[in-house]
C-alpha cells in the first residue's frame, strides 16, 4: 500500500492519469454529520475499511484525506471515478492532478494499507453539510453484495494555503526522505511477457525498476529487442545495468564463475565488451554492475575501479572500492528460491532489521515469476510504500548523493 496522490486508469490503448484513491467501495452505513475538528470517520465491509481522516479546502480545490485498509482475504480494486461529493443538489467529481509521483495503487491487497489525498474542485460557499459517496468497487473485485456508503461532513471546511501535492508531502512519513530502495531485477536476455508485466505492475505504483542485462544477448542482430530496450530506457521508468557478459560458471563445480576466481584479464574483457556493446545499442555506458550469483573477488573490485562510468555496485559485502564508487547492499526478497518472492517471510525479516535499514536493493528474477510470484511482489511494493520507502533508479540515487 502506498502513499500516493494519483492513479492511472487504462482503457484499451488509452492511459489516463486520474486523481488518487481509486475508491469505489460502497457500504450501507451512513455517518452522522460531524464537525471537522472531530475524529475521523470509518466504515468497514467485507474486511475492508475506508477512513475519511479530514476534508479541507486548499488553493487548488477540496482535499479529501483517505486511508484504506484491507483485512479481508481478497484484493479490492478502486477507481476515483466512482467517488463523488454532493453539496445540496450540486455534484462534484474528482479533479485530475498531473505531475505527482505520490500515487495510490488501485489494487489494495489483503493485509495492506494505503493513504492519500483525492482532490475535488473547490466547493461553493454556503450550506451546512457535504456528502461524500463511494459508489462501487472496480469490476475486478469479486462479486459480493457491496452496499453504497456515505460520509456526512460539516461545512464550511477548514482551509489551507498549501496545494494538495504540498499537503501530501507533509501527510507522508518523514522516513521517505531517507529510506531508499532500488528494485534490482536480474537476467534480462531477450523479450518476455513477464518483463513487460513486471515493469507495468511496478509503474502502476509509480515505482521505477532497474534491470540487469546479460550482455552477450546483444550480439544477435535483433532490432525488435533493441527497440524494446531503447523504448524502456526513454520512458524513464527503467534503467539498465550490467549483469555480466554471459552469466556462466567456468569448469566443474561452483567454485569459479564469471566474476569470481576467473582472473583479472577475463573479468576485464567481459566488462569492457559489455560496456562497448551497450554504448553501441543504447548510446551510453551503464553506471551500475551486479555480478552473476552476486559473486566477486579482488579482481572484480579492480576492474570496477578502472571503469570511469561504473559508479554503483550491487553486493552483499563492501569490497575495497575507490572513492566515488558506491556499494548498495541487497536485502533478501525471494525467500522461497530464485523467482519466488514470499511476502510474509520478507515482512518478518524486514521487521527484525528495519531500524537499521536506510538504503537497500531488492533483488528479483521476474522471468521465474508465476501468478503467485507477481502477487507476492506487488504485496511487497505496497507494504514498503506504506512504510515510507522512496524507490529510485541507480542514477537517481547517485545524483542524490552528489547533491
Amino acid at each position: 500500500m502506498s502513499k500516493k496522490l494519483l492513479s492511472t486508469f487504462k482503457h484499451g490503448a488509452l492511459t489516463v492519469p486520474i486523481a488518487a484513491v481509486s475508491i469505489g467501495i460502497l457500504w450501507a452505513c451512513q455517518g452522522e454529520p460531524q464537525s471537522n475538528d472531530a475524529s475521523s470517520q470509518s466504515h468497514t465491509q467485507h474486511g475492508f475499511t475506508i477512513t475519511v481522516q479530514k476534508v479541507q479546502a486548499g488553493p487548488d480545490g477540496t482535499q479529501l484525506f483517505v486511508e484504506l485498509a484491507n483485512e479481508g482475504i481478497e484484493a479490492v480494486y478502486f477507481y476515483d471515478v466512482n467517488t463523488e461529493i454532493w453539496q445540496g443538489e450540486k455534484r462534484y467529481e474528482p479533479q485530475r492532478i498531473f505531475g505527482s509521483a505520490n500515487e495510490l495503487p488501485s489494487k489494495i491487497s489483503p493485509g495492506s494499507r494505503a493513504e492519500g489525498v483525492i482532490l475535488f474542485p473547490r466547493m461553493a460557499e454556503g450550506g451546512e453539510e457535504a456528502v461524500i459517496r463511494f459508489q462501487r468497487p472496480g469490476d475486478e473485485t469479486n462479486n459480493k453484495a457491496w452496499s453504497p456508503v456515505e460520509f456526512r461532513w460539516s461545512l464550511p471546511l477548514p482551509s489551507t494555503s498549501k496545494s494538495a501535492i504540498e499537503t501530501m508531502v507533509d501527510f507522508r512519513s518523514s522516513d521517505s526522505q531517507r529510506r531508499i530502495a532500488i528494485i534490482k531485477a536480474d537476467d534480462l536476455a531477450g523479450l518476455s511477457a513477464n518483463w513487460n508485466r513486471f515493469i507495468e505492475v511496478s509503474a502502476w505504483r509509480s515505482i521505477k525498476v532497474s534491470i540487469g542485462i546479460i550482455c552477450d544477448s546483444l550480439q544477435e542482430d535483433d532490432e525488435g529487442y533493441f527497440d524494446w530496450l531503447r523504448a524502456r530506457k526513454q520512458s524513464g521508468v527503467v534503467e539498465f545495468w550490467v549483469h555480466g557478459w554471459d552469466h556462466q560458471r567456468l569448469g566443474e563445480g561452483r567454485g569459479v564463475s564469471e566474476f569470481n576466481g576467473s582472473g583479472y584479464e577475463y573479468q576485464k574483457k567481459h566488462l569492457t565488451d559489455s560496456q562497448e556493446l551497450i554504448r553501441k545499442i543504447l548510446g551510453k555506458s551503464l553506471v551500475a554492475l551486479g555480478t552473476p550469483w552476486n559473486e566477486f573477488d579482488r579482481d572484480t573490485v579492480r576492474v570496477v575501479n578502472e571503469d570511469p562510468d561504473l559508479r554503483l555496485f550491487f553486493g552483499h559485502k563492501e569490497g575495497v572500492f575507490d572513492s566515488g564508487k558506491v556499494v548498495v547492499r541487497m536485502f533478501q526478497s525471494e525467500a522461497d528460491g530464485t523467482g519466488k518472492p514470499n511476502f510474509e517471510t520478507f515482512k518478518k525479516l524486514y521487521e527484525s532489521k528495519k531500524n537499521r535499514l536506510e538504503v537497500m536493493a531488492l533483488q528479483f528474477h521476474p522471468l521465474g515469476f508465476d501468478e503467485r510470484g507477481f502477487t507476492e511482489y506487488e504485496r511487497m511494493l505496497d507494504f514498503l510504500l506504506q512504510e515510507g520507502w522512496t524507490f529510485l533508479l541507480p542514477h537517481e540515487y547517485l545524483d542524490r548523493l552528489d547533491e
